[in-house]
C-alpha cells in the first residue's frame, strides 16, 4: 500500500508544480521539491498547496482508504550557502523542525533563528 499511496502523492504533486520546477523522490517516503526564483514565502504557500491538494484525496487501495498527510520544511537561497547541499540541509532541518511541532505542517528555515521560523500547522479542511 505504501508505493501505492507514494505513486499517488508524486502524481498530485507534480500536478500542483509549475512546469518550471521540479519534483524527485529522495529517500524512502520524502520528497524534493525545487522551486525556481521562489523566495521563502512563496515556498511556504507553496507547500500550503501541496498540503491541500493531498490531504484532500485520500488514496484507496482495494478496499482502505488512506489520508495522506505530509510535513514540510521549506528553505529558500541564501547568500551564507555555499552549494546545494547547504539548501539541501536546511531544509531538512526544518522538515525535521516540522515534525517536532506536531506534524501535518510546513516549517521555514530560518538562518538566523531556525526555532523562532515561521510555523504553518494543520489547516481546516475544505469539504
Amino acid at each position: 500500500m505504501g508505493d501505492a499511496v507514494l505513486r499517488e502523492a508524486a502524481r498530485w504533486i507534480r500536478g500542483a508544480l509549475r512546469i518550471s520546477d521540479t519534483v524527485g523522490r529522495y529517500g524512502g517516503e520524502e520528497f524534493v521539491v525545487l522551486l525556481p526564483e521562489t523566495n521563502g514565502e512563496q515556498a511556504v504557500a507553496t507547500a500550503a498547496k501541496l498540503r491541500a491538494r493531498l490531504a484532500a484525496r485520500p488514496v484507496t487501495v482495494g478496499a482502505t482508504s488512506i489520508a495522506i498527510r505530509v510535513s514540510i520544511g521549506a528553505a529558500a537561497w541564501s547568500d551564507e550557502m555555499h552549494g546545494v547541499a547547504d539548501l539541501y540541509a536546511a531544509a531538512d532541518q526544518a522538515l525535521y523542525r516540522a515534525k517536532a511541532l506536531g506534524r501535518d505542517r510546513t516549517h521555514l528555515h530560518d538562518p538566523d533563528d531556525a526555532v523562532a521560523a515561521h510555523d504553518a500547522g494543520p489547516q481546516p479542511s475544505s469539504s
